[in-house]
């Protein structure tokens, strides 16, 4: 019984090392200021628990998994966005030889 509580409390922090870290991470790729940093990863962190909760409902799945899940696959989308943006990406700082 003890390695179960111990467990259920391991699963939760990382849950919610996931839930601080993943919208923060996003929102670095998108701002460069601070301030525009901790806006868009208070309104990501929003949007992901208010997406998850969704899911939760209509899937019948574990509210923080589902929120952790919303995270994740936004923060893999915004790392592809982000390789795809910087291949594509006329190069500006060429200089003339």
């Amino acid at each position: 019984a003890l390695t179960v509580v111990v467990l259920i409390r391991m699963a939760g922090i990382i849950l919610v090392i996931a839930l601080l870290s993943t919208p923060a991470a996003i929102a670095q790729m998108l701002s460069l200021k601070l301030r525009g940093r901790m806006i868009w990863a208070v309104l990501l962190g929003m949007l992901f628990c208010f997406l998850g909760l969704i899911i939760s409902y209509h899937y019948n799945v574990p509210s923080g998994s589902a929120i952790i899940l919303v995270s994740v696959l936004a923060f893999i989308l915004a790392l592809l966005i982000r390789c795809l943006y910087r291949k594509h990406r006329p190069a500006a700082n060429k200089s003339a030889a």
